[in-house]
């Protein structure tokens, strides 16, 4: 065999090694870009979906398909004025998060992990209840007249 061949396949496999050692975080970071941008539409949908119900009539209601990027652990739709526990919801508070809600007026938390979760204002949006979703669901918007009210389905 070819000493100079050798040395091409040597020299092959140390850049492949090396492509594959730096380049893994290139990648990961682009899967959690698109996530994040996927995230990002899916909460802009919901506030053209909201302002959408809320310019139809007193009682009109509408579905939206909230869909969960993965990384995304669950969302949470909380009322800031009132933002304390709702167990049968599946959302456990405390005075930590309590405060964050009221002091930024959070309607939408997003928990990617289980560090602060990311906070969203959606204008005119208010649930019945604080609840959380842990895997994509509808929900639904029914007009109030002063605000836009989100529920989960009832099946």
């Amino acid at each position: 065999m070819n000493v100079g061949l050798i040395f091409g396949i040597i020299f092959a496999a140390i850049v492949i090694g090396f492509l594959l050692m730096f380049g893994m975080g290139s990648v990961t970071d682009l899967f959690n870009i698109s996530g994040n941008a996927q995230l990002g539409q899916q909460v802009v949908n919901l506030q053209s979906k909201v302002e959408s119900t809320f310019n139809l009539a007193y009682g009109s209601v509408q579905e939206f398909k909230f869909v969960l990027p993965s990384g995304v652990k669950k969302i949470c739709f909380v009322d800031p004025d009132n933002p304390f526990s709702n167990p049968d919801g599946s959302w456990e508070s405390n005075k930590f998060l309590d405060a964050y809600i009221s002091r930024y007026s959070y309607n939408l938390l997003i928990f990617k992990g289980d560090d602060l979760p990311e906070g969203y204002v959606i204008k005119k949006l208010k649930p019945n209840q604080n609840f959380c979703m842990t895997k994509t669901r509808k929900i639904t918007l029914k007009n109030l007249g002063s605000v836009v009210e989100v529920t989960l389905p009832e099946f």
